[in-house]
């Protein structure tokens, strides 16, 4: 229909989706930290951590800045740094902090690149020859 040569559905195709849609699933994991992050520094919070950070539209309507620097500070939790640069800081750290992969995983990875390697050369060939 739009005149691009299609390829034949592989093995990479199907982890593909399977990741774009659990990412998908994951959107909302961010706010599941906040929320952890504030039951466990905060334990007189964790009634009302659903409001502060909420996870349904119920409380989106209320949501208000309740916690100012002053309550940062008395909690040692205030820095004049921006997340995003206390973030920068710590890649290094963070990278680390990965579990290195099994080799067998690499192994298997780099077999399904070949794999979709060797299917897409086979698909362009056959597409010159007809």
């Amino acid at each position: 229909m739009s005149g691009d040569k299609l390829e034949h559905f592989c093995l990479a195709d199907l982890v593909a989706q399977a990741n774009l849609i659990s990412f998908h699933l994951s959107w909302n994991w961010n706010m599941d930290m906040a929320r952890e992050a504030i039951r466990e520094s905060h334990p007189d919070l964790a009634d009302i951590v659903e409001e502060l950070v909420p996870f349904s539209t119920e409380f989106l309507s209320t949501v208000v800045t309740s916690i100012d620097d002053e309550d940062l500070k008395q909690w040692g939790q205030y820095s004049e740094e921006t997340l995003q640069e206390r973030y920068n800081k710590a890649r290094e750290t963070i990278k680390r902090a990965n579990a290195p992969l099994d080799p067998e995983i690499i192994q298997w990875q780099d077999s399904l690149r070949a794999r979709r390697d060797l299917t897409s050369s086979v698909t362009t060939t056959t597409h010159e020859v007809l």
